[in-house]
Formats: structure tokens, C-alpha cells, sequence
């Protein structure tokens, strides 16, 4: 067995921690069956500095101190964090300097042959740094967040060259990402698009329908209609807000169930309440993998209301789509980035112009005119090469390929 090491930002703090997003998690779950697998992490307070979760082994750098300073990593990403507490950009050095440093020390020390980098940056050009002069192979997979901040620096072209000529396999998790990337550095990119994926069994088992409604304290008539993710201004909660007094019109019954926290939580919420039906509108926070599930059972349609905010960035390839389509639940999404690679117009939901309530009212409209049911069969059909064993083996065909090629 092969020993790799999946090199992130975002992987579960404990075994039981049910808010930080677990793609790389699963991914390296599904690897684990056929290589070593070992996970590079940032270190927060209360996290284990090294532990072993399902088979893999997790190794996580400190890059300030006292712990309880970290603030780059983890919560609301990167990006908001910055946002949100100007002074962590003076832990921006240290962190390049103590990820360098564990990322030596942990090829080192478990001999790892391929290392797999998510994120362009911090983790795409750390790692094509710190492999220089190895005999170690370099996977890269591009998600939307260090992209967009290599198109917003004035040096991003060089540096994603930079990054590229030390890749040997890249990954790229939507052919909207793939475009970007080429307009950066201005040449074809050749690359693997594969977004990061689902079990898609685990949403298909429901429980009652009605029983779970009246858990999750929601009405047990009418359609209810769903939003999971960041509160966060890309996401364009704010116009889905906008569009509910209109689906109303038509079904007056009608439930929308925010689910998520974020930057824009007490704004939304503020805006949510200047509406005529404001107790139809439940903002129930940020949900674990499970209730997840649970919501996807009981709505009627879940809604990707996306935006491209002030620097031009919009949505990768989201993964709360394929879990609503894997739940057999249509899906209105706006017509932007990776959204509109994973929805069929008609088949399994409806794209439609961003920043336009009337737009999203109309989507939402079709879906309950026709019957959401009606869309069940095709929309599980639509995400079955998604599924995390058809992604994991395509990874370790790749790592296996490089690996036989050293």
C-alpha cells in the first residue's frame, strides 16, 4: 500500500465534530482502502496535535501560539476569517512557515510518496516549495477559494505557473474552474474535472416523512423549500428572501428553512423579519451531516440562490446539490460557476438568472406546479458519478500511476 498524504486547511477537528466540512475527510476515508493514508491539517484550540480518525493518520501543525490565537483556519474559512479579524493577516507568515516546515517533517517521517494538495493556495504552493529536489509526486486539486485569490493578486499568473510546473496530476472540481484557471495564466490547462462528491445512499435512506417534520418542528402541510450553506453575501440568501412573497402568492402555505450561519446571519435574519410572513421563514442554524439529511427528506426543493460577489468570485461546484439530487429533491440553482454543471434544465431542476428574485420565484414556482416527486428518479440518477467510490478510485488510479512512474 502506497503512502500519501491529503494536504489541506478544512478537515474535522475530532472525530465527532459536526460543523466543519468533511469532503477531504471522505475522500480520504474512501482512499484508505487501498493506500496509507495520512491528512496534514492547521491545529485549533482543543484539537488533537496528532490522532488516528478511521485509518487515517492525522497530523496537525501549530503556526501560533497560545493555541486560542489560531484564527486564520477553520469556522467560516479563510477568506471570512480575514474578513472578519483584520489582525490574522499577521499569522499569515508563520502559517506558511510552520506548514512548510510539518509538511517536510511529515514526508519525512512516513515515508510519504504522493502528496495531495487542496487549495491552490495556502496548500497548492506551499507544497510546490517544499517538493522541490524530492522524489515525491505532487496531486493538486483546485477548489474555488485559492483561485480566486490568485485572480485578485497582482502576481496570481506567476504564481499559479509557479504552482503548476510542480504539479505532476491536477484535479480541478468544476470545468467553470478550469475556464478561470486558463484565462489566469492564459494557456490550456490539461486536467481531470471531478468535484468532490457523496455517499448517495446514505441520503437516499428517509426516514418518516411526517415524523421527521414534526421533529425538526416544521409544519406538516405545505411545500417546504430549503437553503444550506454560509450565510454569506456569494451566497445570495438575500434574494431568495426577496422572491418568497411571491411563491406565497401561489402556495401560501409554503415553508422556507434556512440552514446555515455566517457573516450575513443577523442582516438576513433583520431582512427576513420586515416580511409580511416572516413566521414561514425559519432560520435553524448550522447543521450537522445528519440533520442535513433530515431536511433534504422533508423539503419539497432545495434553492442555490449563488451570486458573483464585488471580486468576481462565485460558487465552485457545491456539494449540498448532489446531496439534494442523491435525496432525490430538485434543485433551483442560478446560472453561475459549478451550479450550472451539476443541474439539467427541466430534468432535475432549473437554472436561473442570478441577482432576480422574480427569477428564483419562478424556478421554485415550476418545481411545485409540476410536483417535486416527478423529479426524484432523474435527479438520483443525475449524481451517481458522483459518488465518493467512483472519485476515490479515479484518485487512486492517479496516485498509483505516478507512483509507478518514479
Amino acid at each position: 500500500m502506497r503512502n500519501i498524504l491529503l494536504f489541506t486547511s478544512t478537515f474535522p477537528t475530532s472525530a465527532d465534530d459536526p460543523l466543519t466540512p468533511r469532503f477531504v475527510y471522505h475522500l480520504g476515508h474512501e482512499l484508505s482502502k487501498t493506500h496509507n493514508v495520512h491528512v496534514l491539517a492547521p491545529h485549533t484550540a482543543g484539537a488533537a496535535l496528532e490522532e488516528n480518525l478511521d485509518g487515517m493518520q492525522v497530523i496537525r501543525f501549530r503556526y501560533a501560539f497560545p493555541d486560542a490565537s489560531q484564527r486564520l483556519a477553520y469556522g467560516t474559512g479563510m477568506t471570512n476569517n480575514l474578513r472578519q479579524h483584520p489582525t490574522a493577516w499577521l499569522q499569515v507568515p508563520s502559517f506558511f512557515y510552520y506548514q512548510h516546515r510539518a509538511l517536510r517533517e511529515t514526508i519525512k517521517r512516513f515515508n510519504i510518496e504522493v502528496v495531495n494538495s487542496h487549495w491552490m493556495v495556502p496548500q497548492g504552493l506551499t507544497a510546490a516549495w517544499s517538493l522541490q529536489s524530492t522524489n515525491v509526486k505532487h496531486v493538486l486539486t483546485i477548489h474555488s477559494a485559492g483561485l480566486f485569490l490568485l485572480r485578485r493578486i497582482p502576481a496570481g499568473k506567476l504564481i499559479a505557473r509557479r504552482i503548476l510546473k510542480r504539479t505532476d496530476a491536477l484535479y480541478i472540481v468544476s470545468e467553470n474552474n478550469r475556464r478561470m484557471l486558463e484565462d489566469l495564466i492564459k494557456r490550456p490547462v490539461e486536467a481531470r474535472i471531478l468535484p468532490m462528491g457523496i455517499h448517495s445512499d446514505y441520503y437516499r435512506a428517509r426516514g418518516d416523512v411526517t415524523s421527521l417534520k414534526r421533529t425538526l418542528n416544521l409544519p406538516d402541510t405545505g411545500p417546504i423549500i430549503l437553503f444550506v450553506g454560509k450565510l454569506s453575501r456569494i451566497k445570495g440568501v438575500s434574494y431568495l428572501l426577496k422572491s418568497w412573497p411571491e411563491v406565497l402568492q401561489q402556495f401560501p402555505k409554503a415553508t422556507l428553512v434556512i440552514a446555515g450561519s455566517g457573516p450575513e446571519e443577523t442582516a438576513l435574519q433583520e431582512e427576513a423579519k420586515r416580511l409580511e410572513d416572516a413566521r414561514q421563514i425559519h432560520f435553524v442554524g448550522q447543521k450537522n451531516q445528519v440533520e442535513v439529511r433530515d431536511y433534504l427528506s422533508v423539503c419539497d426543493c432545495a434553492v442555490i440562490p449563488s451570486i458573483e460577489d464585488s471580486n468576481g468570485q462565485v460558487e465552485g461546484f457545491p456539494v449540498v446539490m448532489l446531496e439534494a439530487l442523491a435525496s432525490g429533491k430538485p434543485v433551483v440553482g442560478t446560472r453561475l460557476g459549478g451550479v450550472a454543471e451539476g443541474i439539467i434544465e427541466g430534468d432535475n431542476g432549473f437554472l436561473v438568472e442570478s441577482e432576480n428574485p422574480g427569477a428564483l420565484a419562478g424556478g421554485i414556482l415550476k418545481i411545485l406546479e409540476r410536483g417535486p416527486a416527478t423529479f426524484a428518479d432523474n435527479a438520483m440518477n443525475s449524481v451517481k458519478r458522483f459518488d465518493w467510490q467512483t472519485i476515490g478510485e479515479d484518485y487512486s488510479g492517479t496516485f498509483n500511476s505516478l507512483s509507478s512512474s518514479t
